[in-house]
């Protein structure tokens, strides 16, 4: 598994889904996980983004370019109805750190993207809960056209009153419907 924090002003962390970037530094952390960091710029400023490989990654593969494949992913995005936070070109790496959604994502309940666990009464809590986002996807050049990197993670919170948060994990639905409209022609 891998996890992922973001440093910035605030400090942030947020398990997620991720495969290597391919970019940045990296470091040994105390779980014997390897770190890794990279810098994300973006309109508001710059992040570094930090995460740990002690997590499962997602990646699929096209044989079309990154530079063929990175405006049709900021239209999946769109389509996908998926907050874009942070952009960068150089990397073809678009993505949502912490964005705030509540009920729906898009046209479905967040539960289709997240697994947040179950309230007190069975029911889904990323779709009653609010939850922070994270969603990044990179393309990067491989020997078989593109690697097409996807991660979908973020906590839920109960909205109405202070409480601790629920690490949630992705389904692999928003995923899977980000390669597809990668791949459709």
């Amino acid at each position: 598994m891998r996890r992922l924090s973001l440093v910035a002003p605030s400090v942030l962390t947020v398990a997620v889904t991720v495969a290597a970037l391919g970019c940045g530094s990296s470091g040994v952390v105390p779980n014997g996980g390897v770190s890794r960091s990279i810098n994300l710029s973006g309109p508001t400023g710059s992040t570094r983004l930090q995460y740990f490989e002690d997590v499962n990654s997602r990646s699929d593969y096209l044989s079309a370019t990154p530079a063929i494949l990175w405006p049709k992913l900021g239209t999946a995005y769109t389509a996908l109805s998926v907050p874009i936070t942070t952009v960068d070109s150089a990397n073809h790496i678009l993505g949502a750190i912490r964005a705030s959604v509540m009920g729906r994502f898009g046209k479905r309940p967040i539960s289709y993207a997240l697994d947040c666990g179950q309230n007190e009464y069975g029911a889904p809590r990323a779709n009653s809960y609010r939850v922070t986002l994270t969603v990044l996807t990179e393309l990067a050049p491989s020997g078989r056209g593109t690697r097409i990197t996807s991660v979908v993670s973020g906590f839920a919170q109960e909205a109405s009153v202070s409480s601790t948060s629920a690490q949630c994990s992705s389904t692999g639905a928003l995923e899977t419907d980000i390669e597809r409209a990668l791949a459709a022609p």
